[in-house]
């Protein structure tokens, strides 16, 4: 019988692979814009946030992600990705240092508004420039199958091998036999997809750098959303996608992988 995790992504990946390789690059921002939109919604409920505040929420994003695809040139992108890779870094630290460093009250709110945004812009931007750049559409379609095979090979070798506990305080399914297996699933579709999809890469060294980092850090995405889930006590941000949670849950990974590929890429390829 067929799981729901599965039959969702079965309906789910079909639509996305014909937007992504179909669509023109401003109906792709839109589409992104409405996915981020959803995670925004989700967020401001693990901020405590009610439905009302959720949505006046949405109007000031929006707006935001607009801006970012009309003045976004490429030096700006340079250095807003930049800047995302930073604060990744420093995600990474306070999830190992989970449940230390984290604040309570407005200031704590005030966190989480700032975190909420550097989780989705930069993830957001990240995708539409990608998508936009010489073999773009056939890039973000590889980013998001290494992304998709990361988490089905982190979450199937976790379950055969289990272990050690990765994060045992943020997320206690997860072990280091899945981050490893995640981790050479992902990178392996890296490098096997370039080649099938035709795809120009820089040296095989650096492409191959820039595949492992990305997939690295598509765990720490995950751990910080699930950091904010547990401080709020709840499983999922919300209950959208049956087997799957909500959209942030979906796309967690995806918010730090996006700016590390896209950064990465574009460095070793020369056009950021």
């Amino acid at each position: 019988m067929i799981s729901d995790r599965v039959r969702t992504a079965l309906w789910i990946i079909p639509p996305v692979v014909a937007a992504v390789l179909f669509l023109p690059n401003a109906w792709v921002a839109v589409l992104f814009a409405g996915v981020v939109w959803g995670a925004g919604q989700e967020w401001t409920a693990l901020m405590g946030w009610p439905h009302d505040g959720g949505r006046a929420a949405g109007l000031f994003l929006l707006p935001l992600l607009a801006v970012a695809y009309v003045l976004g040139d490429l030096a700006t992108v340079n250095v807003l990705l930049g800047a995302a890779l930073l604060w990744w870094v420093l995600a990474t630290v306070w999830v190992m240092r989970f449940p230390a460093g984290l604040p309570s009250g407005a200031l704590l709110r005030g966190r989480k508004l700032v975190v909420g945004l550097a989780l989705l812009v930069p993830a957001w931007l990240a995708l539409v420039v990608l998508h936009g750049m010489p073999q773009g559409p056939r890039w973000l379609l590889l980013l998001l199958v290494m992304i998709w095979l990361a988490d089905g090979g982190a979450y199937y070798t976790g379950r055969r091998f289990g272990g050690r506990k990765l994060a045992p305080r943020v997320s206690p399914g997860k072990t280091w036999a899945g981050y490893w297996g995640g981790l050479g699933a992902g990178t392996l579709t890296g490098l096997l997809g370039a080649a099938l999809l035709g795809l120009d890469i820089p040296t095989v060294g650096v492409y191959a750098g820039v595949c492992l980092v990305t997939v690295a850090g598509s765990v720490v995405g995950d751990l910080t959303v699930s950091m904010f889930k547990r401080q709020m006590g709840v499983k999922d941000t919300g209950h959208l996608l049956p087997g799957h949670g909500g959209i942030l849950d979906r796309i967690d990974s995806l918010t730090a992988a996006a700016p590390i590929f896209t950064w990465g890429l574009g460095r070793a390829q020369g056009w950021l």
